[in-house]
């Protein structure tokens, strides 16, 4: 579906091509000094309008070429997105708030990488760390923001659901951290993990060798939100340095 300017390009484009054909074949019947005028006059707009759009629709294709899937967060999307990459990858990078439900709640995940004890690869993780006040903001707009504006609900008992929220995140993040402890064991200096209170995460983000997937955290529970799997796509530079500066910025080593 093309838009209003689109369509006028291409209508400018169509007359200019036509233009180029009448006077081609004017010069080609001998006609110099009339065909001259059409050849120039439909090759001047082919250029100033024809160059322009081609290049926009080659920045437009290289751009959609490097989504390879865009989906919703539902249960076991995201170990199905990078389950046969997890098991070859040299380099493995992740951000993101709690981390279970998804990746190291995931039984198959732990054992996919504990069996890879004597490769060589790397696996880098950051999530927040327990009881610190950017997961209690997280768990705050989890339920509170969403349940006063779209159900009307009273504030003082959201609030305390919020507390219960925040309390369950704490708690998931400590199932992770014991997850990751007994990965630590077996993967030994293959394992890196640093801890974060010092920011607000705002997207899950996992590189593995150079496809990205991406989950774009909105202002309610998780499931639902959009979740980008790219590679080779203009954006994948700005998420791997947004997970280099949460890397760098986050301290020495913890665990």
């Amino acid at each position: 579906m093309y838009t209003l300017d689109e369509k006028f390009v291409i209508i400018n484009i169509s007359a200019a091509l036509a233009l180029i054909v009448v006077g081609s074949t004017l010069i080609l019947l001998h006609n110099l000094n009339l065909g001259l005028p059409f050849l120039i006059g439909g090759i001047i707009p082919l250029m100033t309008n024809g160059v322009p759009l081609l290049l926009f629709y080659l920045g437009r294709q290289k751009a959609i070429r490097g989504v390879l899937k865009v989906m919703t967060r539902e249960e076991g999307v995201i170990f199905e997105a990078i389950e046969k990459d997890l098991k070859s990858a040299k380099s493995i990078q992740i951000v993101g708030n709690i981390l279970y439900r998804d990746l190291f709640g995931v039984e198959k995940f732990n054992k996919i990488l504990e069996g890879r004890a004597n490769e060589d690869f790397k696996i880098k993780i950051c999530l927040y760390k327990p009881d610190n006040q950017y997961l209690r903001i997280r768990s705050s707009d989890e339920i509170v923001n969403h349940r006063i504006e779209i159900r009307g609900e009273n504030r003082d008992d959201i609030e305390q659901k919020a507390k219960a929220n925040f309390g369950r995140m704490n708690a998931e993040i400590g199932e992770t951290l014991d997850k990751i402890k007994n990965l630590k064991k077996k993967l030994k200096e293959k394992l890196k993990v640093k801890l974060i209170d010092w920011t607000y995460i705002l997207d899950s983000i996992i590189i593995i060798d150079d496809k990205i997937i991406v989950v774009d955290y909105l202002h309610q529970r998780g499931r639902g939100s959009p979740v980008f799997v790219l590679k080779d796509n203009p954006v994948c530079k700005a998420y791997q340095k947004e997970f280099e500066r949460i890397w760098n910025y986050s301290g020495s080593e913890e665990l």
